[in-house]
């Protein structure tokens, strides 16, 4: 683990499926210190994923606290995890079943289940024809690249799977990249002529640059950090949480879902993060 130094930081602890991985993070915003404690992913039978909810979900985000709080005045701890997972718990608190994971056939509901109506959000913002908000509708999974729209809004599933396909694309052509450029003499020549170019378009195509998906419709304020970030990716969810709160956007999304322009009745983004 990287020694904390002696400024006040912010912790963030994300739950992943094969580890708890936490960061510290100075007023300047440089990482400070990191932590990984791993657990293990139980597969007891096909369509079954696990884990022991009180080693990954209780003492993993405990133990990185304590390592991490070692030293500096933690001003703020945030905490995110997968979901949807679920595990029962007795009046004590203690767990009392395996943590059911995303994608586990235990903790789907059996028989025919009524489908929320499609576009009702959609049509919702058209309707209210909103001055300071330029609602363009759908948008093509193509589009998301293009810049269809400055924010995409998806349910849980569908925009785990873009994000996913699109860091996967990113770093495929990365790798195809690197490989035709140190295929002959001629292309290492050209990568050295444009050295910077190629490095704005690894630091453009860097995932880890591009972390923290915010969860829209809450009286707080979450960011969720995917689970294969690294520490700096990590560190750069936290980054976002923090302009949330820096440029108080849950009283500016208040604002603009009300037409007079006056905030709805929501906690101060202060009070969402405590």
């Amino acid at each position: 683990m990287t020694p904390v130094s002696r400024k006040d930081v912010t912790i963030g602890i994300d739950i992943g499926t094969t580890a708890v991985k936490a960061v510290a993070v100075a007023d300047d915003g440089n990482a400070t210190a990191r932590v990984r404690i791993p657990h293990q992913l139980r597969v007891p039978a096909p369509g079954q994923l696990e884990h022991d909810a009180d080693e990954a979900w209780r003492r993993g985000p405990l133990t990185a606290l304590r390592q991490l709080a070692a030293g500096p005045e933690v001003r703020a701890v945030a905490v995110s995890a997968m979901v949807p997972s679920l595990t029962a718990v007795d009046t004590t608190g203690e767990a009392s079943t395996p943590g059911l994971l995303y994608g586990d056939e235990r903790g789907r509901v059996t028989g025919d289940q009524p489908i929320p109506t499609l576009g009702e959000a959609a049509e919702l913002l058209r309707n209210l024809d909103l001055p300071q908000l330029n609602f363009i509708g759908f948008v093509e999974g193509g589009g998301i690249g293009k810049g269809a729209a400055d924010v995409i809004v998806t349910e849980g599933f569908s925009g785990n799977i873009s994000i996913k396909v699109a860091e996967g694309t990113a770093r495929q052509i990365s790798e195809f990249l690197r490989a035709e450029l140190s295929r002959t003499w001629r292309a290492k020549i050209g990568y050295l002529l444009a050295r910077n170019a190629f490095k704005a378009l690894r630091d453009k195509l860097d995932p880890n640059k591009s972390n923290g998906g915010v969860f829209l419709g809450l009286n707080g304020i979450v960011v969720k950090s995917h689970g294969d970030a690294t520490p700096d990716g990590f560190a750069y969810a936290v980054d976002v949480g923090y302009e949330m709160v820096h440029y108080d956007l849950l009283t500016k999304i208040n604002q603009m879902l009300n037409r007079d322009g006056s905030a709805l009745s929501a906690p101060t983004a202060q009070e969402a993060v405590s």
